[in-house]
């Protein structure tokens, strides 16, 4: 049982709820906007909180919670949108929680720049950890892949807010030049830190081999960049669309979508600009990976009923960082992953998350896992490490302000 995505959304009515027992999950934005709600009962049953789920609930005084202390600890809270329910030292809390989920962990950074130096034939994707304590918005996106010679591309950028983890991956990664930088589209959580990273590399004596890009006209940032690429003389192709199709040390690249029709239309409400991303697909051998920035259900049934099974691939970014606007049961059996991954500081969403594990479909989040070696190799071989153990997560990294929950409270 669970509370639906944005069920109570916009609420004024309510000022206190129960939720029933043998509720699970309490889905994104569900109690959103409900100023006067002053008191939640939770069951004991309660798992997951997801994104924003009592975003703007300036009211709420009390969470009562039936089960202890213990049990509290094992429900995971998202941390995007919780300023309500927050202690000051949050950040800290968090802090804490991460260097003791790290410990005793194998460092995955040696094994990323083992292969950077040293390639080993197989192709990896390396989705980053961009979470830094006290900033409580999206991450966004940011995928290294490396692949089977040694080239390098990455794939977005992140947030801004967040590009403090972006410089500790360039740190840690030892990375210095990048053969191709990619954007999925042009939203600020997928290409503020594109300029930021550019300067890094060539201060450190490196470079940017090319720049791939759809054309997408939206703000002024992807401008901006280009700008800065033209001055170290970087050679940019900027209609890169559907049909178009190259190799790169053996992995086949496809571009699925958008097309020239769909990449016209305006790009300044969010749906159609998430419906713009790229979609690439890499081949190599009997192994695959696909990933498509933010697209939105209307666009993955629109790919879903052009391609068919020509989706199907071995490893899976998920849409949109895993939110509820995405990744619907149909995309789902159309890409038929062995393994999926979100990028975010949550678990993207508990429903998706759900609807992984019934179709048998191992899966992992940057904000459980922290940041990941996901390894391919011709004959199909999958391997994966992170920075927090697999099938474990990091969970509850906030702190919620003294006196706000009661626990051992049946309502």
């Amino acid at each position: 049982m669970d509370i639906d995505v944005m069920q109570y959304r916009n609420n004024t009515l309510l000022t206190r709820f129960v939720v029933p027992y043998g509720t699970v999950s309490i889905g994104a934005k569900a109690f959103k906007n409900c100023v006067n709600l002053k008191e939640i009962s939770l069951p004991g049953s309660i798992r997951n909180i997801d994104m924003k789920a009592f975003h703007n609930c300036v009211s709420l005084e009390k969470i009562g919670y039936a089960g202890s202390r213990e049990d509290w600890k094992k429900v995971e809270i998202s941390p995007v949108g919780t300023e309500c329910l927050r202690s000051p030292d949050s950040a800290q809390n968090e802090q804490e929680t991460l260097e003791t989920a790290q410990s005793g962990v194998g460092d995955v950074y040696a094994n990323i720049c083992a292969l950077l130096h040293h390639p080993d034939g197989g192709f990896h994707i390396i989705p980053a950890d961009l979470i830094v304590p006290g900033v409580y918005g999206k991450t966004g996106d940011m995928t290294l892949l490396l692949f089977p010679n040694g080239c390098t591309m990455l794939i977005d950028t992140g947030y801004r807010a967040n590009f403090p983890a972006v410089r500790t991956f360039l740190e840690r990664t030892r990375i210095r030049s990048l053969d191709y930088m990619v954007f999925s589209h042009a939203d600020p959580d997928h290409v503020t830190n594109a300029r930021a990273i550019g300067e890094y590399l060539y201060a450190h004596g490196g470079r940017i081999g090319s720049f791939l890009w759809t054309g997408q006209r939206y703000g002024q940032t992807v401008e901006d960049f280009k700008i800065f690429l033209t001055k170290q003389n970087v050679p940019m192709n900027c209609s890169i669309l559907s049909g178009r199709e190259f190799v790169i040390d053996g992995v086949t690249v496809s571009i699925l979508s958008p097309d020239r029709e769909e990449i016209r239309l305006p790009a300044q409400d969010d749906s159609v600009r998430n419906n713009q991303s790229m979609v690439m697909k890499f081949t190599y051998g009997e192994a695959s990976y696909l990933t498509a920035g933010d697209l939105y259900e209307v666009q993955e049934k629109k790919l879903t009923e052009k391609y068919g099974r020509k989706l199907k691939t071995s490893v899976l970014k998920t849409n949109h960082h895993g939110a509820y606007t995405s990744n619907s049961e149909e995309w789902i059996h159309a890409t038929a992953p062995r393994f999926a991954f979100t990028e975010n500081n949550d678990n993207g969403s508990s429903a998706l998350a759900q609807l992984l594990q019934k179709n048998a479909i191992q899966y992992a989040s940057t904000g459980w896992q922290g940041t990941m070696l996901i390894s391919m190799y011709r004959d199909g071989c999958l391997k994966i490490c992170s920075e927090y153990p697999l099938g474990e997560r990091n969970l509850q990294r906030i702190a919620l302000r003294p006196g706000l929950l009661i626990c051992g409270s049946s309502g």
